[in-house]
């Protein structure tokens, strides 16, 4: 291959890079310094690692159901001096505007056992609770996402003579979506996400099941935060972003995982690809000279002659196929490579540390 210095002409194509952040996933490791109280009252307790982000987040109202029981049962429903009163976020307490005192619990028929489900926020647009049993959100995400909230939720089970205030340890539940445009366009119309499912039901202490019905969600700001059911995203999911006019940016979500309490940024980035002419050394010399080019490559599986004039403006791709990876035209592709189920580009960027890498 000899002579020229050469160029390539380029079209334009897109290309989104996702990096994964932990939301903050509450951990199960905490000191908890119990408060003997007269009162049923609750304590919020989390660990150092996340105390700042989450107790800053906790405010308003919180719905919260108490049940009693000596032998836990799927049949069993909430003991309504619980589910009646009024539970509201006060700092790291959970108080309630009406005193339920640890005797109340004596005069139970079964009470060696004392287990509480609380979520925020209270109202939630979307959902519906089912108490019987291990209680159950079934939870449609609102397409708005001004409607949308960051559902969390906490359980704890207790001696029915507890006679200290309860410690929570509340958890995201929903999976967090971010965006970040590293170019400036001129108007950034909208970003769609679309064939995501987004209802599904959340049990307590288990988690998501019953994904079945999709949704699309159109984000006019792209600096919102976009609650997500978590989830293996279906094939055909999509992303997009629509700017200047009518130029986009489109790629797949298929087989990405949305995992509970997670905050994931995709970042939409322009990018360009390259226009090649090209040649299978398997099937032939290639000659590249001042006034010509000439070779031979593949297609569908016959030997086909690729010659034409050269410019300097032509980019060439040699490669060389087998019959074990011959494609109907063109290079062979690959399987991209992986660390631990997370391909290698995702790897690099969620790693911040480089001997973690």
């Amino acid at each position: 291959m000899t002579n020229g210095k050469v160029k390539y002409s380029a079209i334009r194509t897109t290309m989104l890079i996702l990096s994964a952040l932990l939301l903050c996933r509450c951990s199960e490791k905490m000191e908890v310094d119990l408060v003997p109280s007269e009162y049923i009252t609750y304590s919020i307790q989390q660990s150092e690692e996340t105390k700042v982000t989450l107790m800053n987040q906790l405010e308003g109202e919180a719905m919260v159901y108490g049940y009693l029981y000596d032998t836990w049962s799927e049949t069993l429903t909430p003991w309504g001096k619980i589910s009646d009163a009024d539970f509201s976020f006060d700092g790291d307490k959970l108080t309630s505007n009406t005193n339920i005192a640890w005797k109340e619990i004596e005069k139970e028929t079964a009470n060696n056992k004392f287990k509480t489900f609380a979520f925020a926020p209270k109202e939630v647009e979307g959902a519906s609770v089912a108490t019987i049993g291990t209680p159950k959100i079934t939870y449609t995400i609102p397409s708005d996402p001004t409607k949308q909230v960051d559902l969390v939720t906490a359980s704890m089970e207790v001696d029915g003579d507890f006679k200290s205030s309860i410690p929570l340890n509340f958890k995201h539940v929903l999976t967090a979506l971010e965006f970040k445009i590293p170019f400036t366009p001129t108007s950034v119309e909208s970003i769609v996400i679309d064939g995501v499912y987004n209802k599904g039901t959340y049990t307590f202490d288990q988690g998501w099941t019953d994904l079945t019905s999709k949704g699309t969600f159109t984000i006019t700001d792209p600096t919102a935060t976009v609650m997500m059911i978590p989830q293996t995203v279906p094939a055909g999911a999509t992303i997009t972003l629509n700017y200047d006019g009518g130029e986009k940016i489109q790629t797949s979500l298929q087989d990405i995982e949305w995992n509970g309490g997670k905050r994931i940024t995709y970042t939409l980035h322009k990018t360009e690809t390259k226009t090649y002419i090209y040649f299978d050394l398997a099937a032939g010399n290639v000659t590249i000279n001042s006034s010509k080019y000439s070779g031979y490559k593949y297609v569908n599986g016959t030997k086909t002659t690729v010659t034409g004039t050269h410019l300097p403006e032509n980019e060439y791709y040699v490669y060389q196929t087998s019959s074990t990876n011959r494609p109907a035209s063109g290079p062979p592709t690959y399987k991209p490579v992986t660390v631990n189920g997370i391909i290698w580009s995702n790897y690099i960027i969620n790693n911040k540390v480089v001997e973690d890498v």
